[in-house]
């Protein structure tokens, strides 16, 4: 299918966005760093063990996956890799320049029994005069309805001896699962791997067991509350939000959808419960940081409620949020990196955990931004443990997040709050106000 060129302008835009944030932070960190198969089985690898994750700087490799339940005995992991990343040789029988991937997947019933469901290994070769910016492939995985898994990818580039780890949990169990559906972005007719999309960019949507239908569209605001600190012993209540607007509309496969004001857009073919396929417009520059109206919300993590109010209520937004950097850094420079840093983070929080909501608004969203990527990620099926080491005072700091599901179907991990992070937190506040970048 073909349609209008602006919305491959408006995706090539969107890979730039990413690919040219992702470089400059790259850079920044690498700074301070110098400156400052089928049946079941068990394994004798070691549950739950350490891997490097949310860290781009520790790797110039950054494929990004999804999983789409094609069948009720099959699901498809995608997944996508820049093609500006690969190192293409001609030493290969060929004498033609190509680049080499290894894909190793495992699949666990049990990731902390070491029970194993499949493991599979796949090469791909992939030529330098492929078109696009990126190359997409996929691999069958065996699964089975009423089931979860947490599957283990490992993407291997074989030339540059770099690699990519990470973990997916597989939903085969709940009713309505958001891997049940699958985007397919255009004009190109690729997956799409994100859960936000821009107003002009236009998009299909693939269900493995409808054809044709009633489909519902529910709109509901985006929401505005900030994560507890991580030493907050209060309940989290949280009310079952009512959207905006719900409608209607016959669904067919070919369709176009788009999403063209600010919310959080569910797709259900039932009517009730409103679960189903979620996405966010979160507006043009997201997850940039572009204007001052971008870069207030964020502070709050840092700033004091009468500060706040106090920037909210200057006539001129820009120079305010200056002012605040400038008298926390007290010299230009200083500012300048404060800023840097602190975006960055913002940016990439947004891209690694915007699920139901901005990333940088997400329990992990909160922990990234002040404490930085974790040295470690620690795995199971239902909990990331982040790792951070402290070499002067010899011990480590580990927050726990744990896998809930929300009252519409979507899947965050959530801080497991205790009064022990209060120390480290307020360390780590003061730090940033006292004009220091926050680092064990």
């Amino acid at each position: 299918m073909v349609i209008q060129s602006p919305n491959r302008s408006i995706s090539h835009s969107r890979s730039r966005v990413l690919s040219q944030s992702l470089c400059f932070f790259i850079a920044v960190l690498l700074l301070i760093l110098f400156s400052s198969c089928t049946s079941l089985k068990k394994t004798a690898a070691p549950a739950s063990s350490p891997v490097v994750m949310y860290n781009p700087g520790k790797t110039l490799f950054h494929p990004e996956f999804i999983v789409y339940h094609n069948s009720d005995t099959q699901s498809t992991l995608y997944f996508r890799i820049w093609l500006r990343e690969l190192i293409f040789s001609q030493a290969n029988p060929e004498l033609t320049d190509r680049a080499e991937l290894e894909l190793i997947t495992t699949l666990y019933s049990s990731y902390t029994d070491h029970e194993i469901a499949a493991r599979d290994t796949q090469q791909f070769i992939i030529y330098r005069n492929k078109p696009g910016d990126a190359y997409t492939g996929s691999r069958i995985i065996p699964t089975e309805m009423g089931k979860t898994y947490l599957l283990e990818v490992i993407l291997k580039d074989q030339i540059r001896k770099v690699q990519a780890h990470k973990f997916i949990w597989i939903d085969r169990f709940s009713e309505f699962p958001q891997q049940d559906f699958l985007i397919l972005q255009q004009p190109d007719n690729t997956p799409g791997f994100e859960t936000f999309y821009y107003p002009s960019e236009s998009f299909r949507i693939l269900h493995r067991n409808y054809r044709s239908g009633l489909l519902y569209i529910s709109c509901f605001p985006l929401s505005r509350m900030l994560p507890a600190p991580p030493f907050s012993t209060d309940e989290q209540v949280t009310v079952p939000p009512l959207p905006d607007t719900t409608w209607s509309q016959s669904y067919s496969p070919g369709m176009f959808f788009s999403l063209p004001k600010k919310g959080r857009y569910i797709f259900h073919f039932k009517e009730q419960p409103v679960k189903g396929l979620s996405l966010l417009q979160l507006g043009e520059h997201f997850p940039q940081i572009t204007t001052p109206e971008d870069m207030l919300p964020p502070l709050q993590y840092i700033t004091t409620r009468k500060e706040y109010r106090s920037i909210l209520k200057e006539p001129d937004l820009k120079l305010a949020v200056d002012r605040f950097w400038l008298q926390k850094g007290r010299t230009f420079q200083n500012s300048r990196d404060l800023i840097r840093i602190y975006y960055n983070r913002v940016l990439f929080a947004n891209h690694y955990f915007t699920f139901d909501r901005a990333g940088w608004k997400s329990d992990r969203g909160m922990i990234y931004i002040i404490m930085g990527p974790p040295e470690e990620v620690i795995r199971d099926e239902i909990s990331e443990q982040w790792v951070y080491k402290s070499l002067e005072a010899n011990r480590k700091y580990i927050f726990k997040f744990t896998l809930r599901n929300n009252s519409l179907g979507s899947y965050d991990f959530i801080l497991n709050r205790n009064e022990d992070y209060r120390v480290i937190w307020q360390m780590a506040i003061d730090s940033w106000r006292k004009g220091k970048i926050f680092s064990l």
